[in-house]
């Protein structure tokens, strides 16, 4: 049976190495995109692991091998939009420095991650340690606003990675993920006003937490694990496509004929 365009990359990706999926997964990039501001004189200490850092690029090295095996066709080490065959945007993900072409160093640089994604991901590692999922928003502009050494009001790349090194995640720019989200005037600066904004309107279930899983709307913690039926709640409603006849259902127009199962996914 011939598989169809979506069933082959389906399977690739199941046999592709996981750093090759994450490669696919993150747009961005630091190179060239940060003006650095000198860190001032107050010593932090760093949270950065060179070990980890080393790991990440022996993985995103043996992913390079990978994608140039699988497309890069005239074997010259550059992988062409023409010869990659998925779409500007999926080549988008892995040019990361935007020069046309993907190429080893596309990947080894440090990825720029979705900063809905990325953002409360990071935070809540780098301010309350490597196990907490949420801090109090006060706390996080208040650790923030202290890495303002020069007394300006806002926050430079020096003046992060004095404290925090890259971030709390290997292969990703911490900073620049901070960026990519809160920084509104583009001048490569964090400020308190920016700051604030971003979490503010993130913090969408009211409770003054940054927390890496959000509500919607306000409501009782979220739970993981098994929920007795009579204490579960009912998934909120949402339209979909239905890929067999493209029409549009809801959710809840489903759940009352036949019995329903929500599956989610990872970012990757």
């Amino acid at each position: 049976m011939r598989q169809s365009a979506t069933a082959r990359r389906d399977d690739a990706m199941r046999h592709a190495p996981l750093a090759v999926v994450l490669a696919l997964a993150v747009p961005g990039c630091a190179t060239d995109r940060a003006r650095e501001r000198p860190a001032g004189s107050g010593g932090f200490e760093r949270r950065e692991r060179p070990d980890s850092r080393a790991e990440h690029r022996l993985e995103m090295e043996a992913a390079w091998r990978w994608l140039a095996q699988r497309y890069d066709g005239d074997g010259d080490q550059r992988i062409t939009l023409a010869e990659h065959g998925r779409g500007e945007a999926a080549f988008a993900h892995l040019d990361r420095d935007g020069d046309g072409a993907v190429t080893a160093a596309d990947l080894v640089c440090d990825a720029i991650l979705p900063p809905d994604l990325g953002i409360p991901l990071l935070l809540p590692q780098l301010v309350g340690g490597p196990s907490v999922e949420a801090v109090p928003i006060g706390q996080l502009v208040a650790a923030l606003h202290a890495l303002d050494q020069s007394g300006d009001g806002r926050v430079g790349r020096g003046e992060f990675q004095a404290r925090y090194g890259w971030g709390a995640m290997a292969g990703v720019d911490g900073f620049g993920t901070l960026l990519a989200g809160m920084d509104r005037d583009d001048d490569e600066l964090l400020s308190l006003p920016e700051l604030s904004s971003w979490l503010a309107a993130r913090d969408l279930d009211g409770d003054g937490l940054l927390a890496m899983r959000e509500r919607d709307v306000a409501g009782p913690p979220l739970r993981t694990g098994f929920i007795p039926p009579e204490e579960r709640e009912p998934a909120p409603d949402f339209a979909a496509v239905d890929l067999a006849t493209g029409q549009t259902v809801l959710r809840s127009a489903l759940q009352r004929r036949r019995p329903m199962a929500l599956i989610f996914g990872s970012f990757t």
